[in-house]
């Protein structure tokens, strides 16, 4: 079989581009096997973030929300000391012990000491007719208004 020099040069060409157009796909498969490689990488660490967030939300899945700012007004309503340590002990006991001294900061952030209440005494001035004073047995301390 004999051929034309056209014609080779033409089968060579063929050839040639041909050779051209598998190395540039094969550039482009080793680029998109690279990049799969990488999203590979990234989908295991996102299912390991993932795993980790619903073995958190199991856990949470056991603890009671307290709000911070309905605790403190709360705090402040109570009139006994024997309440606000009543409370207080109550909360410290049942902090999970994971992140107990974290919690226990803001409880004691939370639970401020709440004022007890000054009580009041009436003391009725009984004079005996032409006294001008009062004589009181034992000590007496208070506030007193003059009336």
């Amino acid at each position: 079989m004999e051929i034309s020099i056209e014609e080779f040069q033409r089968l060579a060409d063929d050839k040639t581009s041909q050779a051209v157009r598998i190395a540039e796909l094969e550039r482009q498969l080793a680029e998109r096997m690279g990049e799969c490689e990488q999203l590979r990488d990234r989908v295991g660490a996102l299912e390991a973030d993932n795993e980790a967030a619903r073995l958190e939300i199991m856990m949470l899945r056991n603890y009671i929300t307290l709000s911070v700012e309905k605790i403190k007004a709360f705090v402040k309503r109570l009139q006994s000391l024997d309440r606000f340590a009543f409370l207080k002990t109550f909360l410290e006991c049942v902090l999970p012990q994971e992140h107990y001294q974290e919690q226990l900061m803001l409880v004691n952030e939370v639970m401020t000491i709440p004022e007890e209440p000054k009580a009041v005494a009436t003391v009725q001035n009984n004079f005996a007719a032409g006294s001008g004073c009062q004589v009181f047995n034992g000590e007496v301390k208070g506030e007193f208004d003059k009336n």
